[in-house]
C-alpha cells in the first residue's frame, strides 16, 4: 500500500503528538494496528571496530584511532489499521475556572459515554501530550 493512500498532515502531527516526539523526526508507516511509537537510536560515534565514543573531542586529543559519525535513527512508527481506524481531529477550546483557556484536538472516533451523562475523548495537547476531554449533556467541555 502507498504512502498516499493513507497520508495526510494532519495524520504526521497527531501521529508525533501521541508518539510525544516534538522534533522533526520522519513518520513511518509499519504493518499492524500499532499506536505511534518512537523507535531507534540517537547520534553515536564510533570507533573502526564498532565500539561507541561517549567523547569524541576527548579520544581525539588523547590520540585516539579515527572515529565515524552515525546519524540518529529515530522515527515515529505508526501501525496502517491505526491510521485507518483514525476519523481526524476536532479543533477544542477548553477552559478550567482560575486558568486561562487553551487549545486541545479531540480525537474524533474515541468518545466513551460515561456514568454521568458526559462523553470523554482522547484528546492532545502541544505541552501535555495525551489528554482526556469531557464533553457534558449540556455541550460545555473540560479536561480531566
Amino acid at each position: 500500500m502507498a504512502r498516499s493512500e493513507l497520508w495526510d498532515t494532519t495524520i504526521n502531527h497527531v501521529a508525533r503528538m501521541w508518539a510525544s516526539d516534538y522534533g522533526n523526526r520522519p513518520v513511518v508507516i509499519v504493518d499492524g494496528d500499532q499506536p505511534p511509537t518512537i523507535e531507534g537510536e540517537g547520534v553515536t560515534y564510533r570507533t573502526s571496530t564498532g565500539k561507541p565514543v561517549y567523547y569524541p573531542n576527548a579520544y581525539r586529543a588523547a590520540g585516539g584511532w579515527d572515529i565515524t559519525y552515525c546519524p540518529s535513527t529515530y522515527r515515529t512508527e505508526v501501525g496502517k489499521n491505526w491510521i485507518r481506524k483514525f476519523k481526524g481531529v476536532r479543533k477544542v477550546t477548553l477552559t478550567k475556572p482560575f486558568f486561562r483557556s487553551y487549545t486541545a484536538y479531540e480525537i474524533l472516533g474515541t468518545g466513551t459515554q460515561m456514568d454521568d451523562g458526559s462523553t470523554r475523548y482522547d484528546a492532545l495537547h502541544s505541552s501535555w501530550g495525551r489528554i482526556h476531554t469531557y464533553r457534558n449533556s449540556d455541550g460545555s467541555r473540560h479536561a480531566g
